[in-house]
């Protein structure tokens, strides 16, 4: 992948339209190398923090990389007027908040009855990120979008039906591939998608999804493929009149500047394209 293929999220949101935003951008914040498979892996907060069982097996290192995350997305959310979120996906995050409050009243619990200094610094910085979270929850009340009325005559209605029906989720070739194998779709997926290429048929100057799914990446990559083979054919799918590209956080750059490298947009383009544009 070439460099100028990767941005900052900020950088993306200044020059875009809309932005769509899937609720692992809140939760991804640890790359680390998985020297056996000589590759990189991402860890979620969320799984490291399913792990804790006593306030000792919390690290200060691994805190402060999500509290410095949660400080970055508190930003670049406040910031940036033209980000939105599904109902679903905010919900999905309000999960996410509730699965951190479990550990928060432990914490605080054994905060009540006393703890060392180092344990405190500890307990002190979780309550800061569990702060942060409900922070960003409360910014995105202006941000979320309307519940989607599911009544076939909505075009994101259709879509959803389209992606659905045609299993649009699933890779083609070798682009793509979940790791864990899951053939499912969930609506969340699905209507976040959707919405994307429904903004796209207003004009503007494109839409970006940011996604830790590929799910997601897939729908928008094989939607657009179908959209332009339909073009092509003279087929009058849609009119689009917005660029949609998906982006995924980057090994370079996203735990301190939130760059995210590009990966397929509604022209048929991926990350082995060698021209642009990428948004």
């Amino acid at each position: 992948m070439s460099e100028n293929q990767r941005y900052s999220m900020s950088f993306l949101a200044n020059n875009v339209s809309k932005v769509l935003v899937d609720t692992g951008i809140f939760n991804w914040d640890l790359i680390f190398k998985d020297l056996s498979e000589d590759k990189y892996n991402w860890r979620s907060f969320s799984r490291y923090i399913y792990e804790i069982k006593e306030t000792s097996d919390l690290s200060l290192e691994r805190l402060n990389t999500q509290l410095n995350h949660t400080i970055l997305i508190h930003h670049f959310v406040r910031n940036n007027e033209n980000i939105r979120v599904t109902n679903s996906i905010r919900r999905e995050y309000a999960k996410l908040i509730k699965h951190q409050s479990h550990l928060e009243t432990f914490l605080r619990r054994k905060n009540n009855k006393g703890l060392k200094k180092d344990e405190r610094k500890l307990v002190e910085t979780y309550f800061g990120i569990c702060e942060m979270h409900r922070r960003i929850y409360d910014l995105l009340d202006d941000k979320t979008l309307s519940f989607l009325n599911l009544d076939p005559s909505f075009v994101e209605v259709r879509i959803m039906d389209y992606m659905k029906e045609r299993n649009l989720h699933r890779p083609r070739g070798k682009l793509f591939v979940k790791n864990n194998g899951s053939n499912g779709i969930c609506d969340s997926d699905l209507e976040l998608a959707a919405r994307a290429y429904g903004f796209a048929l207003s004009q503007g100057n494109g839409v970006v999804v940011f996604t830790t799914d590929m799910d997601i990446i897939n729908l928008i990559y094989n939607f657009g493929q179908d959209y332009m083979a339909a073009r092509r054919n003279g087929e009058n799918l849609l009119d689009l009149k917005q660029r949609v590209s998906v982006y995924f956080p980057s090994y370079y750059g996203w735990q301190n500047e939130l760059k995210c490298k590009f990966k397929a947009n509604s022209e048929g383009k991926n990350y082995n394209s060698l021209v642009g544009p990428w948004y």
